[in-house]
Formats: C-alpha cells, structure tokens, sequence
C-alpha cells in the first residue's frame, strides 16, 4: 500500500480511503511506493536552488515630460518586488529630483534606460541593456539627447 495522506488521528491510508464522505487530512506526506512523485519534488527542490532570487523583480521609469530650460525630471526604480513597488518608487525619484507633473511611463522586468535632452526624452526597456539603450536614444529622436541612465536586473 502507498501511503500519501495522513489524517488527524495519525494513521496512514490508502488514498482511495480519502474519497470517503466526512474524511478530514491533517497533511500530505509521501511514503514509499514507486518514488516517481519523490523524483519529481527532489528534482524541483534541486533545480530551484539555481533560479535567481531576483527573477521576478521589477522597475520602473517615470518622466515629468514639461518642456522647460532644463532637462525632464526622471524618476528610475529597479529591483521592486511588485509593479506597484517600482512605480512608486521611480514617482518618489522623480519628484525628489523636481519634477512637478511625473508620470510613470514603463515598468520592466530585465533592462531599463532614458535618454534626455533640454526638449526631448526618451525611455527604453528589454531583454538587454544594449536593447533599453537603444530604444530610449531612438524614442529621444535628437542629436542632442543623451544617456542618463540605464540598468538591468
């Protein structure tokens, strides 16, 4: 018999016993049997030990795009744990950094850049930095524009 279920009083059961009406599980456990299923969590466990704690980190970039003297205000966030966190945070820079009017133009997950000039911006993201670098000087559209920042996770 495979034991995969252990009810509140303690004792192993064949799982064909947990379709009974009324029957109450305490936990799952695994004990003996054929081994696939302990393959399958062994092997999880293994191959999560390589995924990087980061993997589902987040950024953002916001813009204060007001046409003034000086260049737009940028607020840029990297390594939030949630969209909402990498927003915030890249509003939160930008205002810090005197702008009036920012708006979140783009979150990210892999690769982020601006560009700026005294009229123009332009932002970019991507699998790469050179990708995010690339998007944000074409998006800019000046010969003027410049490279303010650029980040990956």
């Amino acid at each position: 018999m495979v034991c995969w279920l252990r009810c509140i009083r303690g004792e192993g059961f064949d799982v064909r016993e947990a379709a009974r009406p009324g029957f109450e599980v305490e936990r799952i456990f695994i004990l003996g049997g054929d081994g696939v299923v302990k393959k399958i969590i062994i092997m999880m466990l293994f191959w999560s030990l390589f995924i990087p704690v980061d993997l589902f980190a987040f950024g953002a970039i916001a813009i204060d795009d007001n046409t003034t003297d000086s260049d737009p205000a940028y607020g840029f966030s990297i390594g939030a744990d949630t969209k909402r966190e990498a927003k915030r945070t890249a509003m939160e820079y930008c205002e810090e950094y005197g702008g009036e009017n920012c708006r979140v133009v783009v979150w990210f997950e892999t690769c982020g850049a601006v560009a700026v000039s005294r009229k123009y911006y332009g932002y970019g993201y991507g699998s790469s930095k050179r990708r995010a670098i690339a998007d944000a000087m074409e998006m800019c559209g000046s010969r003027h524009c410049r490279l303010v920042t650029a980040e990956c996770e």
